[in-house]
């Protein structure tokens, strides 16, 4: 089975201090790489732009729930993967983290993902605790695995793409993997999980347990990074990276609470800038603002947990916070942002980005 497609990625943004990063890099329209460049000293965001390949395209002909986990029964007699081969029982199955997830691609949860448990010849269960599925939600499957912390900064690139720590009182590299969301006045860098590369382990350890193996990690696609270079006596870090164009739809879950304010952290998965306009915020996922009166904002990540620009919608314009004019700015690939709801009794809502351009 063809394995080698492409190497991997490390994707970057713009909402970087002005000498804190450069980059640059092309893309085609299935594969794409890119060049990450972060100086000493500082402190950014890796939101990876391109995904691991395809492993398998599935159509599913059964949806059947129980518990914290669905069973996903496969199409095909025997179900076959991507490269025409049948798929061999717990080939999918979860190690010491997920490695695979299962992105739907059609049905009424066309976009969402889910974690894969484990599998046999012809299904897949997924991970999908206190929700049940039916097959109108999941009619189609694409599979792939993870980016995880080893995979997109491999041992071998230690030097280049990130400084090996040799004692814990000085920590070379940091990655920080984003929160799902934050409340209130809460800054992302203090609440997400932090790693570094221990010279010992040879690999990513937890700052919460520096002897145990933690490069299996995932980053979700919507999840991403923020990258410190800031050891002391640490130097420029810089990297080519490559992967694939994820082509199909893409949903982020927007969170809200009646008892404080949330913001919800993501980056999209996307090989394409986008109008503010086309990201996939309408009436029902984002809240107009009226005058005097700001409701939902839309922000950019400074990379430093805090805001570079800030957005609200008011009928059917955009406009940034302090100004009466409309825009509708072009939001760069590999880019980090946060979408502040305020406290209020409701439901979580759903943003669908659409395919890439």
């Amino acid at each position: 089975m063809k394995k080698n497609i492409l190497a991997l990625i490390v994707c970057t943004q713009t909402a970087f201090t002005a000498l804190a990063q450069q980059t640059s890099g092309f893309s085609s329209d299935t594969t794409g790489q890119q060049y990450i460049s972060v100086n000493a000293g500082a402190t950014g965001i890796i939101a990876p732009e391109f995904q691991p390949p395809t492993t398998a395209l599935f159509s599913v002909l059964k949806v059947t729930s129980s518990g914290n986990t669905t069973t996903l029964t496969l199409a095909g007699t025997p179900p076959c993967d991507s490269y025409g081969a049948p798929v061999l029982a717990k080939k999918y199955d979860k190690k010491k983290y997920p490695v695979y997830y299962a992105l739907v691609t059609s049905g009424d949860l066309t976009g969402n993902f889910y974690s894969v448990v484990s599998n046999t010849a012809d299904k897949i269960v997924i991970d999908t605790p206190g929700v049940s599925l039916s097959s109108a939600g999941i009619k189609a499957i694409d599979l792939r695995p993870y980016w995880t912390l080893e995979t997109l900064f491999p041992a071998s690139a230690s030097g280049a793409a990130f400084i090996k720590t040799t004692s814990s009182n000085n920590i070379m590299t940091k990655l920080i993997l984003s929160p799902v969301s934050v409340t209130g006045t809460q800054n992302p860098l203090n609440f997400g999980q932090t790693f570094y590369f221990s010279s010992s382990v040879n690999n990513w350890v937890s700052s919460t347990a520096p002897n145990v193996s933690a490069g299996g990690i995932p980053v979700p696609p919507g999840r991403y990074l923020y990258i410190q270079n800031t050891g002391t006596n640490s130097f420029p870090l810089d990297a080519y990276f490559a992967g694939t164009v994820l082509k199909t739809p893409f949903r982020v879950t927007l969170y809200s609470s009646s008892k404080s304010v949330v913001k919800t952290l993501f980056a999209l998965p996307r090989a394409s800038s986008y109008k503010l306009s086309d990201i996939g915020f309408d009436d029902l996922n984002f809240s107009s603002s009226k005058v005097g009166f700001l409701t939902d904002v839309f922000a950019v990540d400074n990379s430093q947990g805090g805001v570079s620009n800030r957005y609200y919608k008011s009928g059917k314009n955009w406009y940034s916070v302090g100004s009466s004019m409309p825009v509708n700015p072009s939001i760069p690939v590999g880019t980090a942002f946060a979408v502040t709801k305020p406290s209020v009794v409701g439901v979580n809502k759903s943003l669908l980005n659409k395919t890439n351009k």
